[in-house]
């Protein structure tokens, strides 16, 4: 739920809302129900321990059932199928519920009562749609009756907390048997009553006069309730201590019923899920319904005028007969009829004339994703235009025409491909029917002084992953199968099977929240995320695997203006993290800034929204997004966009940005052989939570874009690096703003990105803006990253775009006249699109042998890494011919084994271009004097690609996952590879907190010195010497020769 939601859409969509928008149940005396039932004041319990639990109720004694569920020791007693009223039949169909008849015997309570009369069709089609199941229910008019499930120790002196479930269904379908209270009265220790009440034309038909004023319904949720107050404490709960909860209708029910001056004493909580009182189209237009009831009249032969004759006709018919008037007559609805409801619900609620309580109030991300639009229009589910969304939300929304270009400018401003206009349409009717109507609803209840909880559910259950369409989010009733524990049931009413782990461990802590409120009014307690209340900064929980609450926004102020990002939390971590996405740190990079140095962004006199994802930088799109997918820690997906405006950077900081702190800043730079990549690959969340520090996420310029060069003035090249360095400069300062020290930066990257790490601490005006390195899998002498003349390169490019090459001034030129589009085919034509990093003799002054050789570069702390089977699987073959047959000979010998030629090949490349060249690296830091640590990552995880083989161990890019925390943001990991990415993110925040990657709690890491110790990280995490010397020495004696040999080649 989006903050413009919470403002811009609540504010029209409130407007338009509101331009659309009981004789009392008493039962017998108790002293004659006493005096029939021969007990005492005090009944006795019987039964409490054993399979056939007995309870006294004022109209007699009833027997039940005993089950057990999953993962509980706690039996659980069942009473199924209990009066709570007369049967509505004959003359009571239509009027107000009547006391159900006392009986003498035991009566049988084991068996699900019918189901208020409604279409059973519509049964079998939601258990197909929902993926539940439950037995094959009669249907009938003869309906008024509640279960209970109550844990098996309660008795008369227990006095638990009760919850009342009222089932939706819009007010046309549904059941209490439908659904099972066992596993929340079990694992939570509260009494679960579920009611029903009868439904359609039979709980809402009014003549619009004393003789039948409607609302049939609502009176029969109040007789359940006095029901409750009167008996509940026979079964172990407190009538203290009701809260009612329920969902869509059910949770519309609620909210009626909190404004009903009739409900005053029957319950003292609330929960409402996706549902309120104020919902559009819950009150039928006075026109309809006159004519609903001309069309009753006719089918009846009455005057409509003579009210009584109409009722009588109808107490005559079938129920079937009722059932099919029902479809011809829909506007049958809720009505003020000056008892339930004295005014209009909004009306109630504007002028506080209702009695607060304490309140849950929420939504789902999705609220006609899929169910309610495949009832009514499935054909949008497809795609649709403009036209077709803007006629719909005319037709069912009444909104008048000359509106519509206002909600097209909200909704779909911009918008052209089908997917994206359902999208938006879909997300509009949520919002129109449940979330704007609910924060309306929050920000009433709160106004009159009660506690508000608001909440936003966001997952998607497992269960519909081949059954709904991708697009679908967190539908309309996802969250009741969490509420009700559904992972845990094992009886014949099935609410949710093959639940992941994450999702049993996400409906225990939601059936957690509910208990707790139903027994305090308040759903915090230990364990559980913070759930802060709904108060003037209108903070709200998001229900995920990982739960989080939205408080306040943070707004952080930058030399260019202030950004406003969003708060996202942590399961286990109190403190959420701070996260700023698409900060702009310089110029978009076009027209004359095309291949030159990165200048200052514009400043800008406004709060700038940073909760976006940027777009990548220009690249291949079926390449960067098929490296996005190898490598993202991300479990949700997110829209991926490309653009030559792209110098951006996201921040993930966990400080308390109210005070003074300084965290160690750690600033990534992501791989993909300077062609692909981009900054929102990589989720900062999980390293910054665990180790307390600002993670800086960061893009620069690739390809054609970010590395041509026609090595002179007018295009010098290496601009992605330059946008590194730029960026850099940008931490420097303003990360104190966001709670980071500028005096404690540490540049980390991978592949490419390990690269451009070792590279800029080779340049001399980068010294002054970072304090520790680390490169993994990737260093400045990594073969062909680094070229000393780009010239040629540059002149396939110019050629292959149909420029001349006459002058470097002719090409640059040429190629700066060319759209974007253009670039992308040149780039797509070019057999190599690969653009290296060049000695330009003026960003990098030298080659990095010479510089290395000459010691001409700052000596900082230092970590370097490889993967143990760095060419196992991901990276293409790259090996200069000539080296071949010395190769072959040194690595394969005459080994005629295919699987172990297969692994010695595997071994060779990633020592050419990973592991030689990072040792080689090492040992020239280490010799500078500057400390340095080495490793040599050496497993599978678990979130690999599936076409990865399982013998590969340590792939190239493998480490990044346990890096960046995979297992605590996509879930699902062994406790081997929890415990792996726990102890690397501690590792590498470490180092970038001092140097030095060491601590007590953790496997010793030797400096490498000229013992060249270093780590082992895998399954087992040891120390150990030598890395890859004997490969170094041959390929060391390789090079040599072949740069002896070659120039009198070139000579002869």
């Amino acid at each position: 739920m989006s903050r413009n939601i919470q403002q811009g859409k609540s504010r029209i969509l409130y407007c338009l809302l509101k331009t659309t928008q009981s004789s009392y149940l008493t039962y017998p005396n108790n002293n004659s129900i006493d005096t029939i039932a021969q007990e005492s004041s005090k009944p006795k319990v019987k039964g409490s321990e054993t399979e056939e639990p007995q309870r006294y109720t004022k109209l007699g004694w009833v027997k039940g059932k005993q089950v057990t569920v999953l993962g509980s020791l706690e039996p659980v007693n069942v009473f199924l199928g209990i009066p709570f009223a007369a049967p509505p039949l004959g003359d009571l169909r239509f009027s107000s519920p009547r006391p159900a008849i006392p009986w003498l015997n035991l009566r049988e309570a084991t068996s699900y009562p019918s189901l208020c009369f409604q279409n059973p069709e519509w049964l079998a089609t939601y258990q197909k749609v929902l993926q539940v199941h439950y037995p094959k229910f009669e249907v009938s008019e003869d309906c008024l009756y509640l279960n209970i499930h109550a844990p098996a120790h309660a008795d008369y002196d227990s006095s638990l907390p009760v919850m009342v479930w009222i089932p939706g269904g819009g007010f046309e379908t549904g059941s209490a048997s439908i659904f099972d209270g066992s596993a929340l009265a079990a694992y939570e220790d509260v009494l679960i009553v579920t009611i029903q009440y009868r439904l359609g034309i039979f709980g809402f038909f009014t003549t619009l006069d004393q003789h039948a004023p409607g609302n049939w319904a609502f009176q029969d949720q109040l007789a359940a309730l006095l029901w409750v107050k009167e008996n509940i404490k026979f079964f172990g709960g407190n009538p203290d201590s009701v809260t009612l909860f329920g969902g869509s209708a059910g949770a519309i029910s609620i909210s009626s019923l909190i404004l009903s001056p009739l409900s005053t004493g029957l319950f003292h909580r609330a929960i409402m899920e996706s549902g309120v009182a104020i919902i559009p189209n819950l009150k039928g237009l006075d026109d309809k319904r006159k004519s609903d009831l001309q069309v009753v009249a006719d089918v009846c032969g009455c005057n409509v005028s003579d009210s009584q004759a109409l009722l009588k006709c109808l107490r005559e018919k079938s129920s079937l007969e009722l059932l099919s008037l029902g479809k011809k007559a829909k506007s049958f609805t809720r009505v003020v009829d000056g008892s339930f409801f004295p005014d209009e619900p909004l009306e109630l609620l504007s002028q506080k004339a209702f009695k607060a309580v304490p309140s849950i109030i929420g939504v789902n991300n999705q609220e006609c994703g899929y169910i309610l639009p495949l009832k009514d229009t499935p054909e949008i589910l497809l795609g649709s235009n403009k036209s077709v969304a803007l006629n719909l939300i005319h037709v069912f929304l009444h909104i008048p025409a000359h509106y519509l270009h206002v909600v097209a400018d909200e909704y779909f401003h911009d918008m052209h491909s089908l997917t994206e206009i359902r999208d938006s349409l879909l997300d509009l009717l949520g919002d129109v029917f449940f979330v704007v109507p609910g924060l309306v609803t929050a920000r009433y209840h709160r106004d009159a002084g009660a506690p508000v909880y608001f909440y936003e559910f966001q997952h998607r259950p497992q269960c519909f992953k081949n059954t709904r369409p991708a697009f679908v989010k967190a539908d309309h009733t996802d969250e009741v199968r969490f509420v009700f524990g559904g992972p845990f049931l094992k009886g014949d009413i099935a609410m949710f099977e093959e639940a992941t782990e994450e999702e049993k461990s996400l409906s225990r802590k939601i059936m957690k929240y509910w208990a707790n409120f139903a027994r305090s009014g308040d759903p915090n307690g230990a364990g559980l995320p913070l759930w802060p209340v709904y108060d003037q900064d209108e903070q709200y929980l998001k229900l995920d695997l990982n739960i989080r609450h939205s408080s306040s926004p943070p707004v952080v102020d930058t030399a260019h203006g202030k950004v406003l990002g969003k708060y996202v939390s942590l399961e286990g971590f109190a403190q959420p993290v701070a996260v700023f996405l698409g900060v702009p740190y310089a110029k978009p990079p076009l027209g004359p800034l095309r291949f030159a140095e990165p200048q200052y962004a514009e400043p800008w006199y406004f709060v700038k929204n940073a909760t976006s994802y940027p777009p990548m930088c220009s690249q291949d799109a079926t390449v960067g997004k098929l490296l996005h997918d190898l490598f993202t820690n991300r479990k949700e997906s997110i829209p991926l966009r490309f653009s030559e405006d792209c110098l951006y950077l996201n921040i993930y900081t966990p400080a308390d940005l109210t005070k003074n702190m300084r965290l160690p800043v750690m600033v990534w730079i992501h791989g993909g052989s300077l062609v692909v990549g981009g900054a929102s690959t990589y989720d900062g969340l999980a390293l910054s939570a665990h180790e307390n520090v600002v993670v800086v996420v960061i893009q620069y310029r690739l390809g054609i874009w970010g590395f041509l060069s026609t090595g002179d003035e007018h295009s010098r090249g290496n601009w992605g690096h330059k946008d590194q360095l730029f960026a850099l400069r940008w931490v420097q300062s303003n990360i104190v703003n966001f709670g980071g020290d500028p005096g404690s930066v540490t540049i980390f990257g991978e592949s490419a990105g390990g690269e451009s790490v070792s590279v800029l601490m080779l340049v001399p005006r980068a010294s002054a803006s970072f304090h520790r390195a680390i490169s993994e899998s990737g260093v400045a002498l990594t073969p062909g990253m680094v070229m000393k003349d780009g010239k040629p390169i540059a002149e396939q490019v110019a050629i292959a775009a149909g420029c001349k090459t006459t002058t470097s001034a002719v090409m640059v030129n040429c190629l700066r006249q060319k759209t974007e589009d253009e670039l992308m085919e040149v780039n797509l034509k070019l057999s190599c699109p690969f653009l290296p990093t060049v000695v330009d003799g003026s960003f990098l002054p030298k080659s990095p042998e010479e510089i290395l050789a000459e010691k001409n570069f700052k000596t900082v702390p230092y970590m370097v890494g490889i993967n143990k089977q760095e060419f196992g699987w991901l990276l293409p073959l790259n090996v200069p011919e000539e080296v071949i047959p010395a190769v072959i000979k040194e690595y394969l010998g005459g080994a005629e084994d295919i699987v172990k030629n297969r692994d010695l090949f595997v071994d060779l490349i990633g020592d050419v271009l990973f592991a030689v060249p990072s040792v080689i690296v090492a040992r020239h830091y280490r010799d500078a004097g500057a400390p340095v640590y080495m490793y040599e990552f050496q497993y599978h995880p678990s979130f690999s690609s599936d076409l990865k083989p399982e013998t590969v161990m340590g792939d190239h890019g493998d480490e990044l996952f346990s890096v960046f925390g995979a297992p605590f943001t996509k879930g699902g990991a062994s406790s081997e590879e929890i415990n792996i990415s726990k102890m690397m993110m501690k590792f590498w925040g470490n180092f970038a907190r001092n140097g030095n990657p060491n601590e007590k709690t953790l496997p010793a890491w030797p400096e490498y010195n000229q013992n060249e110790g270093y780590l082992k990280i895998g399954a087992t995490t040891q120390a150990a010497h030598g890395l890859k010397d004997k490969e170094v020495a041959f390929w060391t004696k390789v090079w040599t020769k072949e740069a002896v040999e070659k120039p009198l080649q070139e000579k002869n």
